[in-house]
């Protein structure tokens, strides 16, 4: 949010402070009067798609995770609209988040990772039951009290932005790039045992002190998740049980069939570990118990009640042990009447990536399998003003002679227009471009749209795609393959559309209006 809400009241909550503010969205903190409690409220970023279309999945989508009541889940206890404000009121968690616990202290001891893969474990395999996929598993969405109880937060926020950006119906997703499974990362559909591989990174973040990969780009990131071999924990940290290298490479397998089933399964496996004992076979681990799975294709889930649906929901079962004693993380902000809900001070954005609709082909050459890989990024999506802002490439300078020899040129008004950017294949992954911008204007006479490519690499110069040229009903199209074969997504962040007199130039001569 542009405009902070402190000091206004949202339906009976009054917000206090804020507490984070995130990719997805911007959480305060309220205060209930009717019933003297402090609550946190969790304010949806602004849209042009919240219709009342998206307003009525948002409040679906409410009162499904409403009904997912398990100990370890944090409770939602309301939501609302106004204003053309959505939010969701949810408990207060004042102990941080386990984000900020890895943090303060770095790689843990395999005991304390297990007090929390416990409860985690057995609230994600209870929301699987319930029909229920998270898609965004990652330690800043687990939260901790002063005692060190763990709850799984944010069910359901993934899909209602999905549903607000277009992505459920266009074929993107949206999910945070270190966490996210390669089945994701390709815009396939996922399923529960997307969240288990997303829990193994977590345990492996919470034993090695970071997680398996990093990169420097998200679109690098997620090629990592899709192809890159799977580290051995081991090498990151020595002294750990060996069978914990096993349990990892179980967790993480690119393949979901070969992949744990079931979050339980995944600790029962952990437990035997560092308790010493043998592993059993490949096949009965990764089932273990409870191995069904659960499609979710990204269509609304119905309501779990016998009055919606016609079957009475899964009983609420908790397997989970005490915490134990292990020492409790201490609170990481204190504010008067509570504490915060934790969201750490950067946080882990979560990354919009798109890709075309078909679905990556897989080629096997004796026991080599190639992914053919059909690449994933960048949803850019900016509403104009009637005078867009010029939006700088780094990097890229205008020559003063330009400058100086021809006027500037007006940049049409643009509303309501969002742009899709996605990589694809020709010769090699990612040496293809598709450019689609919708809610274009005309260009002024005598001048061009032409797409740049921005570069990773801060001394590079942009990349020409060449012109984009809009149809009668605004929509811009444009193809490009580089003709020297390279991975674009490799080595370009993002894009800039400027307005141009002369087209083949190798730097943008013109003013950036997208």
């Amino acid at each position: 949010m542009s405009t902070s809400l402190i000091g206004r009241k949202l339906g009976k909550y009054e917000i206090t402070a804020l507490i984070g503010k995130g990719g997805m969205a911007t959480v305060y903190k309220g205060y209930q009067p009717d019933i003297d409690r402090y609550v946190a409220i969790k304010v949806l970023p602004p849209h042009p798609g919240q219709d009342e279309q998206f307003i009525e999945r948002f409040r679906l989508e409410a009162r499904t995770i409403a009904r997912l009541q398990h100990p370890h889940i944090l409770p939602l206890y309301d939501y609302g609209s106004q204003d053309d404000i959505l939010y969701l009121v949810m408990a207060l968690m004042d102990g941080g988040s386990l984000s900020e616990l890895i943090r303060r202290r770095g790689a843990m001891p395999p005991s304390e990772v297990e007090t929390i893969l416990s409860p985690v474990a057995s609230a994600l395999d209870y929301a699987h039951r319930q029909g229920y996929i998270h898609r965004d598993i990652k330690p800043d969405n687990i939260l901790l009290d002063r005692e060190g109880f763990a709850a799984l937060a944010d069910f359901g926020i993934v899909k209602m932005l999905e549903t607000s950006s277009g992505l459920t119906a266009t074929g993107g997703l949206m999910g945070t790039p270190a966490y996210m499974s390669p089945e994701q990362g390709q815009g396939l559909e996922v399923d529960s045992r997307s969240d288990v591989y997303s829990l193994g990174v977590v345990v492996f973040e919470m034993l090695a002190g970071k997680p398996p990969y990093q990169a420097d780009t998200p679109m690098q990131l997620v090629f990592k998740q899709i192809n890159a071999p799977i580290p051995d924990l081991s090498s990151v940290r020595s002294g750990l049980p060996a069978a914990l290298d096993e349990v990892m490479h179980r967790a993480l397998a690119k393949d979901p069939d070969m992949r744990y089933q079931t979050a339980t399964a995944l600790l029962h496996d952990f437990r035997r570990a560092i308790e010493g004992k043998p592993l059993p076979s490949t096949s009965a681990s990764i089932r273990d118990i409870g191995s069904d799975t659960i499609i979710d294709s990204g269509a609304a889930l119905p309501p779990i009640s016998r009055d919606h649906s016609g079957s009475a929901p899964t009983p609420i079962i908790s397997h989970t042990p005490p915490l134990g004693s292990h020492t409790p993380p201490q609170p990481y902000t204190q504010t008067p009447g509570g504490g915060v809900y934790s969201t750490p001070t950067a946080m882990q954005q979560p990354t919009i990536i798109q890709q075309s609709g078909l679905s990556p082909v897989i080629v096997t050459v004796g026991v080599i399998i190639i992914l053919l890989l059909v690449a994933i990024l960048a949803v850019i999506i900016v509403t104009f003003s009637q005078q867009p802002q010029a939006v700088p490439i780094p990097s890229v300078t205008t020559p003063p002679t330009a400058a100086a020899t021809r006027p500037p040129t007006a940049a049409p008004a643009v509303t309501n227009n969002y742009g899709r950017l996605s990589f694809g294949t020709t010769t090699n992954p990612g040496d293809t471009i598709n450019l689609r911008v919708e809610g274009l204007r005309q260009p002024t006479a005598g001048t061009s749209y032409v797409a740049w490519l921005i570069p990773v690499e801060p001394d590079a110069a942009p990349l020409n795609l060449g012109e984009l040229r809009v149809d009668s009903l605004g929509q811009g199209l444009l193809t490009f393959t580089d003709p020297e074969r390279r991975n674009l997504a490799t080595l370009y962040r993002g894009v800039s559309i400027s307005m141009e007199q002369m087209m083949d130039g190798a730097q943008p001569q013109g003013e950036i209006v997208y």
